[in-house]
Parts: C-alpha cells; structure tokens; sequence
C-alpha cells in the first residue's frame, strides 16, 4: 500500500512540474503562477499545494529538469563519437540549437533577475555549469587523445564558454545579429578559433 502511495504522490507531483515546464517553454517565467499551474495540470491549486510549498518549488524542480533535459539532448548528439573538435564544436551547437527551440528557457536560465526559486544555490548551479557539464568529459578525452594540452584545453574550453554563452545572450536578448544564419556565422567563426590547432 505504501509503495501505491508513494508512486501515486510521483505521478501527481510530475503533473504539475509538466505543467510548470509548459507554462516555463511556451510563456517564461512571468506566467508561472500557483492557479496557472494547478490549471494546466487539471488539479485545483488547493491539491497542487498538497505536494508543493509554493511555485518556487515548482520552477526550481523546472530548472533541474530542464538542465537535465538539455544534458540529454547534448549527449544524443555527440554519443559515440570520437574525441575530436568537431565532436565539441557538435556539443556546443546542440546546446544553442536547444535554446533556440525553447527561447523560454534560456530566459529563465539566463534573463530573469533574481530568479526566485527554492535551493537558490542549487539551482544557480546547475544553471551556471550547464555548458562546463556537457562538454567537459570530451575535453577531457581531447587532451587524452592528444588533440590539446591539459592548460590549452582549459584556457580554450573557459573562454568557449562564455562565448558561446555571450553570443547566446545578444541574439536571444537583443537579436544581434537580426538574422539567424549570420548569428550561426559568428558561431561558426568562434567555435573554429577556439577548437583550431594548437601552435607548438
């Protein structure tokens, strides 16, 4: 009876964080809201707060899950694949090609201001080591391969990051460049310094 209980409490815990992540995706943050969800959810917010504290339990369960989600999508991409700088020029692509799709995420990965959420720490973490969690292992296996030194692989993948990250945030907050194709030139332009030979 227990364990009925405990996947019962699962299933419907999971209703309202989809739905959280519905609201997160098609609308950002500022949709969020305790009667939204509990709509979407076809729960009443009385029941949602059964399982919840309060929607910032809600967006912080969001935040893992989405984190999670784009580790996954980057990992599709690049499983299988040797170690090589176009296997990390692939990872980083993945990365900004998930955003695109979901503008909604990034900003509240990125955007928002105080992003009120409960496990502050937590959650400012899986947000700030996103782009170190998914291409880190296949530095690692670079160096191991012989296609960077130990520093340069560290010099370059810290400045990749915050790159990529920089050219994220001006096109998805300012739409600088105006069109995606020249956006992706830049990209394209950056990932090829960043990954090219290192001089002897």
């Amino acid at each position: 009876m227990n364990d009925t209980k405990e996947i019962q409490e699962q299933r419907m815990r999971r209703y309202f964080i989809e739905a959280t992540k519905d609201l997160l995706r098609a609308e950002g943050l500022r949709s969020v809201s305790v009667r939204k969800v509990a709509e979407r959810a076809g729960y009443s917010y009385a029941t949602m707060y059964h399982y919840f504290n309060n929607a910032q339990d809600l967006i912080f369960e969001s935040v893992a899950d989405f984190s999670a989600e784009i580790d996954a999508f980057v990992r599709e991409q690049v499983d299988g694949r040797e170690a090589s700088p176009e296997t990390l020029k692939a990872a980083y692509k993945s990365t900004i090609q998930y955003f695109i799709q979901y503008p909604g995420i990034f900003e509240l990965f990125f955007l928002e201001r105080g992003i009120n959420v409960s496990r502050r720490e937590e959650a400012m973490t899986l947000i700030s080591s996103l782009l170190k969690r998914q291409t880190g292992a296949l530095w690692d296996r670079c160096v191991e391969s012989g296609c960077f030194t130990a520093e340069g692989a560290r010099t370059r993948s810290v400045n990749l990051n915050y790159a990529i990250l920089g050219l994220l945030l001006l096109y998805m907050n300012r739409r600088h460049p105006q069109d995606y194709g020249t956006f992706m030139e830049l990209v394209d332009a950056q990932l090829a310094f960043g990954l090219g030979r290192e001089h002897s």
